[in-house]
């Protein structure tokens, strides 16, 4: 039977035109003669779903001899020989486009080739067949393509494109003068495709990137104004125009270009900010408010925004928190009906601790607007805050009565009524929500959750099972009962129910995480890898991720070649993506298996779009293995391309203190200092410190690491978290106790912070209490790094649980080769009595550390004492 390939002519004008009633084995495909009559000739497409297509496929089709409107069958009649090689022709220069647009070059150059062996001279064919060759790196092949069409058509700008295209594709892994020439080469021919097609925006578009790339700045900005001349609407090139121009202080022409980027597009918040930041450069500052102020009655929610306008107001009025406020207030004022603004004012008053004036505002949100419920939410959590638990429940209630269905709101009233003590109202708002919403799963979870923390853990089962009963057995009920049992230490009865809930849902990734985690620590790998298989295999689940994601769990629990395994797994399903590579590295240096991390990058790397970040990768690996001249010749070519980018000024810093080379580190620091102390003046100050800090030059070190404080006004964790690392390495204890806990209360979650405080404490054999909690939370932010673990270990150590101790510092030794741990894991097992375990840490701690004096003396000391 035939069967309709494409709509007709007129529909093929759209982009919501689709190939349709493709069947699992073929599509029959003709070509109408003059006469009217059709060819009937089936053509295969391997069982395909194709996909939409838009209007480029009438010309593709064209450009081969296919007339789009005459894509149907009306009557089978038998081709010629002649017939049936033009039509298979047809066919797979088709599909040779389709697998190109699916992204597929790979079967697209092998449609292509076959195309090509009937009609070798059709510039069409002959081009996509060089984009193909293109994708996947074969450049001499694509540039040979483009070059025979240029041969017979000189004047092809499509082929002329082409042949750029090779030259900036070569450009990418090129170097120096070899960089320069097929730059060069490119320019050269998108410049005789704009001589022959100067309105041809791809040509213009092109051409811009190849002179980015020369990094001709002026040229980079006529070629954008030629693309605005052609497209005024062309809000990308009008925006880089103004970032150009910006950075070239040009900026008034600047300003014109990023208010036509707002005027096209105005819902574009990253347009308004641009233009502000200019303004602010400028000292426009009362431009750059109104310009602020006009996003945010577009955006107000918008996170950037808002921190862009919070800086503005705090630079005009510096600490002036009055003045401050005031700005919002005259905000307010201008647009007194908008409750957006009013709320921002109310949230501002909030931060400052004025929480009876931000009352005022949600109260008069609810003037305008009497069913806020955000309003309600946040008076009622303003009145909790002030202990008016009453307030508090009755703004909450309302906001229940106009919402019911939002069952968060149940636990926002159920935390105004713990707050009170009261567990048994609290209890009953969620049975009266539960009969209200009698489906909602949550109400269900987070009665349970109460009751759970309540100690009625058998009560709060009994919450999942009537869940179960009512709402069905969900895998998100079935894993909150799986967690209860497994909080009671009942893991057999955990992995049944949480294996329910998986065989229910083998895509739930947080299941299958469940799972691995329970597998993996009761030993059962063989159970660990079923899963993994099963998830991996489950539609609409990418390979790749369950690949890595139980990677990670393998890495967690010590078993780090398995996750090696996995990732490399990850990479061979989905090769293009740079942050399984990265991951996959971290693992390997901290195995110090150097050699695995370098063979990893050179067998995938090369796949990888962003090729600067594959060689940070390698660089990386040699500052590892401190191979040191290799790791800094590389950063120093990152940092010829990148000039601009503070970023790579920072890597080759890191590298220049790694390998001991203060001198050049210095001079670097000073160079990004007079390039950047304008734009970016914490992150110089951080460089100056952490190069000092490296020399042990302290009193530098502490003055670049005080002035950041300053210029931050206190507000980095960083800077505290570093001039306490000063202190301590000087055992001014006292001191840095005080800049960790400063640290600390600027981010409550720094882990380094939080681990340098505890581990200060455990070493020196004080406030063991405290170290362990502080530790504890330190390791809440990253249960798996090493020097953590490592930490809580000396602690339990000082603190005389050695069993404890041991587990969490052979941990350390799984994740991390490091002399440090294995010297403190001598010192557990010597503790213990078991003498040869002890010998051989320390063994492994002088292995990898050989200036390591104090392991050196143990381990003479038990030689000798084992001797006698």
């Amino acid at each position: 039977m035939a069967v309709e390939l494409a709509e007709p002519a007129d529909r093929l004008t759209t982009t919501s035109t689709f190939l349709t009633d493709a069947t699992s084995d073929s599509i029959a495909s003709s070509i109408r003669n003059d006469s009217g009559t059709s060819t009937g000739f089936t053509a295969p497409l391997n069982g395909l779903t194709l996909l939409p297509v838009g209007p480029e496929w009438t010309q593709r089709l064209n450009a081969v001899g296919i007339l789009p409107g005459t894509l149907w069958v009306t009557k089978a009649t038998t081709p010629t020989e002649e017939e049936k090689a033009d039509l298979m022709a047809h066919r797979h220069y088709f599909m040779g486009w389709y697998y190109l647009e699916l992204g597929q070059p790979g079967r697209a150059i092998d449609e292509f080739t076959e195309a090509l062996k009937s009609d070798p001279d059709n510039s069409h064919i002959l081009l996509d067949a060089a984009r193909a060759r293109l994708a996947v790196k074969e450049v001499a092949e694509a540039r040979e393509l483009a070059d025979r069409v240029l041969d017979q058509q000189t004047t092809n700008v499509e082929a002329m494109r082409v042949l750029a295209d090779t030259y900036l594709v070569a450009a990418e892994t090129a170097n120096g003068d070899e960089k320069t020439s097929v730059l060069k080469k490119a320019v050269e021919a998108l410049e005789k495709a704009r001589s022959v097609q100067p309105k041809n925006l791809e040509v213009l578009r092109t051409l811009a990137k190849a002179y980015v790339q020369q990094q001709e700045v002026q040229k980079v900005i006529a070629v954008y104004r030629d693309v605005v001349a052609v497209d005024p609407r062309d809000t990308y090139s009008l925006l880089v125009l103004a970032q150009v121009l910006s950075r070239m202080d040009r900026p008034e022409e600047a300003v014109q270009y990023y208010k036509k980027v707002i005027e096209q597009r105005p819902g574009f918040i990253g347009g308004y900010i641009y233009l502000g930041q200019l303004f602010e450069r400028l000292k426009r500052y009362g431009d750059a408010l109104e310009l602020y102020k006009q996003a945010l009655l577009v955006e107000p929610r918008n996170a950037d925004l808002l921190r862009s306008f919070e800086s503005l107001v705090q630079q005009i009025h510096g600490s002036n928190k009055v003045k401050a406020l005031a700005e919002y207030e005259k905000f307010v004022n201008e647009y007194p009906v908008n409750t957006e603004i009013r709320r921002l004012f109310g949230q501002r008053l909030e931060a400052e601790e004025k929480l009876e004036e931000a009352i005022k505002q949600y109260e008069q949100i609810l003037q305008i607007d009497p069913e806020n419920v955000e309003a309600l939410v946040l008076l009622g959590k303003l009145y909790s805050e002030q202990k008016d638990y009453d307030k508090a429940g009755e703004f909450l209630s309302r906001a229940v009565e106009i919402n019911p269905e939002n069952v968060d709101l149940y636990d926002a009233v159920a935390s105004t009524l713990l707050a009170k003590e009261d567990k048994a109202q609290a209890v009953a708002i969620y049975e009266k929500a539960i009969k209200a919403n009698p489906s909602a799963e949550k109400l269900y979870i987070s009665l349970a959750a109460l009751l759970e923390n309540d100690k009625r853990t058998t009560e709060a089962v009994a919450v999942m099972e009537e869940a179960v009963a009512k709402v069905g057995a969900k895998p998100e009920l079935l894993a909150v009962m799986g967690k209860f049992y497994r909080s009671m230490d009942q893991n057999q009865k955990a992995l049944d129910t949480l294996r329910k809930a998986y065989d229910l849902e083998l895509d739930n990734l947080p299941l299958f995480g469940e799972l691995m985690s329970l597998y993996l620590e009761e030993g059962n790998t063989t159970a660990a890898e079923e899963i993994t298989s099963r998830t991996a295999g489950a539609a609409g689940v990418a390979k790749d991720v369950v690949y890595s994601v139980a990677a990670e769990f393998y890495f967690n629990s010590g078993r780090t070649e398995k996750a090696i395994e996995l990732y490399v797994s990850a990479l061979r399903e989905s090769p293009e993506k740079l942050d399984y590579l990265a991951r996959l590295v971290g693992i390997v240096n901290r195995q110090k298996l150097y050699s695995r991390g370098l063979s990893y990058v050179e067998e995938f790397g090369g796949r990888m779009k962003d090729q600067e970040k594959v060689e940070q990768l390698k660089a990386e690996i040699y500052l590892a293995s401190a191979d040191y001249d290799k790791a800094i010749t590389i950063y120093k070519k990152l940092l010829s391309n990148n000039l601009m980018d503070l970023n790579y000024y920072q890597y080759l810093v890191d590298a220049y203190n790694e390998a001991k080379r203060y001198n050049e580190s210095v001079k670097l620091v000073e160079e990004a200092r007079k390039k950047f102390n304008n734009t970016d003046p914490e992150a110089v100050l951080m460089m100056t410190g952490m190069v000092y800090y490296k020399q042990k030059k302290y009193p530098q070190a502490e003055k670049a690491f005080l002035d950041l404080i300053k210029r931050t006004s206190g507000k980095s964790d960083d800077a505290y978290y570093f001039l306490g690392s000063v202190y301590l390495d000087q055992e001014r204890y006292v001191q840095a106790e005080k800049q960790f806990r400063k640290a600390i209360e600027v981010n409550p979650t720094s882990a380094n912070a939080l681990n340098a405080l505890g581990y200060m404490f455990a070493d020196r054999g004080v406030k063991l209490e405290e170290a362990k909690a502080l530790v504890s939370q330190a390791l809440d932010v990253n249960p798996t790094a090493p020097h953590i673990l490592d930490s809580m270990g000396w602690i339990l150590f000082k603190m005389g649980d050695l069993a404890g101790a041991e587990a969490y510092v052979e941990r350390a030794s799984r994740h991390y080769e490091d002399a440090e741990i294995f010297a403190h894991l001598g010192e557990i097992y010597e503790k213990q009595g078991k003498i040869e375990l002890a010998k051989q840490m320390y063994e492994r701690a002088v292995e990898l550390d050989p200036d390591h004096k104090d392991v050196k003396k143990k381990l003479n000391t038990l030689s000798i004492n084992g001797a006698q």
